[in-house]
């Protein structure tokens, strides 16, 4: 019998189980991805899965029997994230000029350490929908409040950190703000996040110079990039 994880069980949704699984919004778009791609599903297992707080998907490992478009086998394993959002959040500084970015600060299960990142989340159950869950992360991460219409898209369709074995795909966005130097040094040292959650983050604001010595996160050096190619060429 498959069980599901949760870090909290008391409070966890429904488990997950071979007759319910494929109807959350992100296995089912990773199932249309692979057929648009021309791709021949015969068989697919949970081999385990876990659910948020509020009973939506949170990952989904699989098992996979299938070929692709060229008709070789698939590779047997996947791991079901769904999509993903990030944005760049630069602001300037109007007495100066100078370009900084809102960055959040946190402690990362993957290597233990603080890393500093671009405010990003998860679609969950809203897989078509990355600009509303964009202007959320971004209040949520680093306390600013936008309009939708605000946010600058960064690429036109998503892209795959590790297409080896998860369906993670990324959409990038940038968020650009003058603010007096008195309103940008009010931003820096918040403490937000969904304590719930396990997020504790430190709001920085910070030029470019202090930033880039600190990256580790792959998906903030992109998004620099995407930002640098957009608007610094």
């Amino acid at each position: 019998m498959t069980q599901a994880l949760d870090p909290d069980s008391a409070s966890a949704g429904p488990a997950l189980s071979q007759d319910n699984w494929r109807q959350a919004p992100k296995v089912a778009a990773w199932e249309k991805s692979l057929a648009s791609a021309g791709c021949v599903l015969e068989a697919v297992e949970l081999l385990q899965g876990l659910r948020k707080r509020d009973g939506s998907l949170l990952f989904a490992l699989l098992r996979v029997a299938g070929r692709n478009a060229e008709g070789h086998p698939l590779l047997p394993y996947v791991l079901i994230q769904g999509p993903a959002v990030l944005v760049v959040p630069a602001i300037t500084i109007a007495e100066t000029g100078e370009e900084k970015f809102l960055m959040a600060n946190q402690c990362r299960m993957g290597h233990g350490r603080y890393s500093l990142e671009f405010p990003a989340g998860m679609l969950d159950e809203k897989v078509d929908d990355p600009g509303e869950i964009a202007v959320h992360e971004l209040e949520e991460e680093v306390g600013l409040k936008i309009r939708r219409e605000e946010l600058i898209p960064l690429n036109d369709k998503p892209y795959y950190p590790s297409p080896g074995l998860s369906d993670e795909g990324i959409w990038f966005f940038a968020y650009r703000r003058t603010l007096s130097l008195s309103d940008g040094e009010a931003l820096q040292g918040k403490a937000l996040g969904v304590a719930a959650e396990g997020e504790h983050i430190g709001v920085e604001l910070l030029s470019r110079e202090d930033i880039i010595p600190r990256l580790d996160s792959m998906q903030s050096i992109l998004a620099l990039s995407l930002y640098d190619g957009r608007f610094n060429r």
